[in-house]
């Protein structure tokens, strides 16, 4: 995600989708927002969808630049049943039940990384399909940056990340398989700009 800083003005040539006039100057806020972010925080609800059942669980996410982070699942009394970390150098996931670690060779293979937000904001970064619209939800516009997910899974082609165009937080991200069906739906709650944390001491 540090690579956020080097695509700063892709980014602004990506947001000449949006056609209103006053989406020049908000535009211009967003992206001095995301090129600033040192550090977030959020909650999350994971929606896995199949033909044969849906999933939810939720999730807490700690991201400090250029490229630390903690997933943590949660269940429902709030207790931490799986996390994976990233200290910069290596991942790995921590099962607290287990008290082991298992060393990640290769991030990209685990399913659960596809629905991380710094990945997206890597992805919609390098990607040389990525977009920019603006959409209404009930009333209220939003960004929404789509870009392609990578690897294999037909059932996780692309996705879209959906940001409040007036306070900047994220409502949500999708993702879509082959047939633009949603496979995946993440729901956010309490995204916290460069909160002050240092994932060495969540570990």
């Amino acid at each position: 995600m540090n690579r956020l800083l080097v695509g700063l003005l892709i980014f602004t040539l990506l947001l000449i989708g949006c056609t209103e006039p006053t989406n020049d100057e908000v535009s211009y806020e967003l992206q001095k927002k995301l090129n600033n972010m040192q550090s977030y925080s959020c909650v999350g609800d994971i929606h896995t969808l199949s033909n044969k059942d849906k999933r939810v669980y939720r999730v807490k996410e700690f991201y400090e630049n250029p490229n630390k982070y903690i997933i943590e699942f949660v269940n429902k009394n709030d207790k931490i049943e799986q996390k994976i970390v990233n200290d910069g150098e290596n991942a790995w996931i921590h099962n607290p039940q287990i008290k082991n670690d298992f060393l990640i060779k290769n991030i990209e293979q685990i399913e659960e990384y596809n629905t991380y937000m710094g990945k997206f904001l890597e992805d919609f970064i390098t990607g040389e399909d990525s977009q920019i619209n603006c959409k209404n939800i009930d009333d209220i516009e939003y960004f929404v940056l789509t870009t392609s997910v990578g690897g294999s899974n037909k059932y996780r082609d692309y996705a879209e990340l959906w940001i409040n165009k007036k306070n900047f937080s994220p409502l949500k991200m999708i993702i879509l398989d082959k047939n633009d069906k949603i496979t995946v739906e993440v729901y956010y709650e309490d995204f916290i700009y460069n909160p002050d944390i240092e994932i060495d001491n969540l570990k």
